[in-house]
């Protein structure tokens, strides 16, 4: 298709583009540190990022910011049409918005954050219990960019050994495995062409579950007159790791308990939730009924599952808790009727991707919403009303976010 000025290869050129792969988690993060130079005749305030088309359905998010100032945040978005290289490979884009025009000549600094819901497919696809569960990775070698890359790294970063699959024959193209830091290094290179297709595929150790949430729904319940903040979870959940080769087997699973206590098993045996400080009146259940394996401590809530969820395997429950609603609601200043209320996009286990989830926030009966929004890029948000119990009117005002391609740290980010 046809491309924006930004995206032809005489915009910009990368001095220098250092990428490190992390994948110890059941997401990817891939990070850019780019020093960009504009070779155009005119400034420039866009620079294109370019994402593999088969990833772009995967894409959580994508975040920029001034190497300088880390906490600068630039304006990112993900390019409205695809570019088809000559031998059928589809590239999407991500757009970087720049914070003022960069001058002809001129050089600028840039970190930019990809985040992916999706980390290494199992390999083999099934396994026998006991046996180290191992994922097969595939990305591009050398820098794949609209532009020139000068000079060129790559890191790729699991807890474990690392081997290559289908090695090219130039050594160059070869990465080493550091044994101190535990990634494994290419490069330097130079010179490498805008849109280089370059497979690489790795093998690589991941002891513990990819925990999928495939479906979440959060509902967040505001009470003016009992001053609380009620939180209910529905979790539809499945382990994308390795399927057990020929069913359950209880001898060679109980062999297994010195691994379950280091946790280091490719199965969800305990999710730790990450909850608000002080939350009270926690409870879960499943289709059977109460789950009573559970245990509060601190801020975490421990939920043991009634069977361990092996690759393959679906779990479904709920949980709920209450909390302050001073922790999470104040005052406009000067404006007794206005509040601010600001709940997190999700609490829930660490290391887990989300597929789909829907946030519903429900408002005191005849609350009036004056602006809402999400830190987080959403599908869609709308507002409604609905019934429960002692409403008189209309019901609740309830304000609905959906979500794809969550994970775990974008919890951390407030619904406003």
């Amino acid at each position: 298709g046809t491309l924006a000025q930004g995206i032809t290869p005489n915009g910009w050129e990368n001095t220098q583009l250092s990428r490190e792969i992390d994948l110890q988690y059941t997401f990817t993060v891939d990070t850019f540190e780019l020093t960009i130079k504009n070779i155009a005749d005119k400034p420039l305030k866009q620079y294109y990022i370019t994402i593999p088309y088969e990833l772009m359905g995967q894409l959580s998010t994508l975040t920029a910011s001034l190497t300088k100032k880390e906490d600068a945040f630039l304006n990112c978005y993900l390019f409205n049409g695809t570019s088809t290289l000559e031998d059928g490979t589809v590239l999407g884009y991500g757009v970087i918005e720049l914070p003022s025009p960069v001058q002809p000549g001129r050089e600028i600094e840039i970190t930019a954050k990809v985040f992916y819901n999706v980390a290494g497919k199992p390999y083999p696809a099934k396994m026998n219990l006991g046996e180290v569960q191992q994922l097969y990775f595939t990305s591009n070698r050398l820098p794949m960019s609209p532009y020139l890359t000068v000079e060129s790294t790559l890191v790729v970063n699991t807890r474990s050994k690392v081997q290559e699959d289908n090695k090219p024959e130039d050594e160059s193209l070869q990465g080493v495995f550091n044994e101190d830091t535990k990634v494994m290094e290419f490069g330097p290179w130079s010179n490498t062409k805008p849109n280089t297709v370059s497979e690489l595929n790795l093998i690589y150790k991941h002891v513990t579950a990819l925990k999928e949430i495939v479906n979440l729904q959060r509902d967040v319940w505001v009470s003016n007159w009992a001053s609380t903040i009620q939180f209910e979870e529905y979790y539809e959940m499945t382990n994308k790791g390795a399927a057990l080769n020929g069913g359950f087997d209880r001898l060679a699973y109980m062999k297994q308990s010195q691994m379950m206590q280091l946790g280091m098993i490719p199965w969800i045996q305990v999710l730790e939730m990450g909850l608000p400080v002080g939350a009270s009146e926690h409870f879960c259940t499943d289709k059977v009924g109460m789950v009573s394996t559970t245990e509060v401590i601190e801020d975490s809530f421990f939920v043991r599952p009634r069977y361990p969820v092996f690759g393959g395997w679906f779990y479904n429950f709920t949980i709920g808790w209450t909390n302050q609603l001073s922790q999470f609601a104040r005052n406009y200043p000067n404006d007794d009727e206005t509040f601010l209320l600001a709940v997190p996009v999700l609490n829930g286990p660490a290391d887990t991707v989300y597929d789909h989830a829907f946030v519903n926030v429900y408002l005191p009966e005849g609350a009036e919403i004056m602006e809402a929004d999400s830190p987080v890029s959403y599908k869609y948000m709308y507002v409604n009303n609905e019934q429960s119990y002692f409403d008189m009117n209309e019901g609740h005002v309830k304000l609905t976010f959906e979500f794809d391609n969550l994970f775990t740290n974008i919890g951390k980010a407030d619904l406003l």
